[in-house]
């Protein structure tokens, strides 16, 4: 029995399996054959030569650039450096800078009040800020303030429009 067996699994398939094509499926049409054209090679034309101008006209700057007195060197003499020739340097001068002003509305120990302040100058369209900071005894302060301010003009208009909520403001010259 182990012969057998032995046997079995050792000898070759008694006939080769041969792969056959398979038919194509149904419903569709054989592929379309190959076709062999001959194509012309494209022919090449002779590119047109652009016309040339004269040296004078073939460029552009002649015409754009102003007329100015052309300055030539002889060959060894340098040029003349006159005073008529070097004019005097321009100074330059800071525009003047128009001052600053930072308007505080109000000062408070608490942070709530200082958003008070500040809540009823934004329904005035007035913006504001709340700066924390220390007082003279080393309490906190929330300080409102509103600006910068540029020009002597606005600071007395926003001083009118303060004044008209009750509220009297201290005028703080910016440092920028």
């Amino acid at each position: 029995m182990m012969a057998v067996t032995y046997r079995w699994y050792t000898a070759p398939p008694a006939s080769p399996e041969v792969a056959l094509p398979l038919p194509p499926p149904v419903g569709t049409s054989p592929a379309p054959k190959a076709v062999a054209m001959i194509v012309p090679p494209p022919t090449i034309k002779p590119e047109a030569k652009p016309k040339e101008l004269p040296a004078a006209n073939r460029f552009d700057f002649y015409d754009v650039l102003p007329n100015q007195e052309k300055k030539s060197l002889a060959p060894g003499r340098p040029l003349a450096v006159t005073s008529a020739n070097i004019s005097a340097p321009t100074p330059i001068t800071a525009p003047e800078k128009t001052p600053r002003y930072i308007l505080q509305a109000g000062a408070f120990r608490n942070i709530a009040d200082a958003d008070k302040v500040k809540v009823k100058l934004a329904f005035q369209g007035i913006e504001s800020t709340v700066q924390a900071g220390t007082g003279g005894n080393h309490q906190n302060l929330y300080r409102v303030r509103i600006g910068p301010v540029t020009g002597q003009s606005a600071v007395d208009s926003m001083r009118q429009r303060l004044r008209a909520q009750g509220i009297t403001p201290l005028v703080v010259k910016s440092p920028d």
